[in-house]
């Protein structure tokens, strides 16, 4: 899942009208791990680190399952929300008009799941 809910924020920032609005998903990272315990952030990463390596099996196939998953389609008010443009004036959806959803995801995917 926190592999999944950073791709898919990568994905919201690069669609987003508001460059300011990308620092959304930094935000919920923080809120998210802050209170949690120290020896808890570190059993967590390790984890990470050693189940979800470049070369792992369980990384190749959650980047295929990702693959198959696609972009997010939900409308990305958390991170809209977010932006100066929030505070000052938000035009049209917020989100970028003429944005390529199928190669800006290509990249991410491809940027994120190569050994």
């Amino acid at each position: 899942m926190y592999l999944t809910a950073r791709l898919f924020g990568a994905f919201d920032a690069k669609r987003v009208e508001d460059r300011t609005a990308g620092q959304g998903i930094i935000v919920l990272q923080m809120n998210t791990f802050n209170s949690m315990p120290q020896e808890k952030l570190i059993q967590f990463d390790n984890y990470r680190k050693e189940n979800y390596a470049q070369n792992s099996d369980e990384f190749k196939t959650y980047c295929n399952a990702i693959k198959n998953i696609g972009y997010p389609e939900y409308y990305p008010k958390y991170m809209i929300l977010h932006g100066i443009q929030a505070f000052s004036g938000i035009e049209g959806d917020g989100l970028k008009s003429n944005f390529d959803k199928k190669s800006a995801w290509a990249e991410l995917v491809n940027k994120n799941c190569t050994s």
